[in-house]
């Protein structure tokens, strides 16, 4: 715990995290805070907002042709996927097994219908 967002709290902060073994960041995601911008930089010779939104930008040109597969894939095979897990659950309690059932469901009938309100 810091008393405030400086550089200098997320600095110690950052750095015991690497003296703990963290290490290969590939991206830090956060608001537009200066201090923590600034320990980012110093602690992990981060490049600067640009590169990093050019990075992003490459990120998302290389999987954009194949965004409606993906989505296709996510409708059709992803449910599948849930129940695979509901099934592996085993251990659970079976309240609380369909408990967590019932709210996928609920979620699922609450997105279908804001789509088809979208429609």
């Amino acid at each position: 715990m810091s008393l405030s967002e400086a550089e200098v709290h997320w600095r110690a902060f950052l750095e015991a995290l690497v003296s703990r073994g963290m290490h290969g960041i590939e991206m830090i995601v956060s608001d537009a805070h200066s201090g923590l911008a600034a320990a980012r930089r110093a602690v992990f010779n981060a490049k600067g907002k640009c590169e990093a939104e050019r990075l992003l930008r490459l990120t998302i040109n290389k999987y954009e042709p194949i965004a409606s597969e993906l989505a296709k894939w996510l409708e059709t095979s992803m449910p599948a996927c849930i129940q695979d897990c509901f099934d592996m659950s085993a251990l659970m309690p079976p309240e609380k097994k369909a408990a967590i059932q019932r709210e996928f469901l609920v979620n699922n009938a609450i997105k279908r219908h804001l789509q088809s309100k979208q429609a």
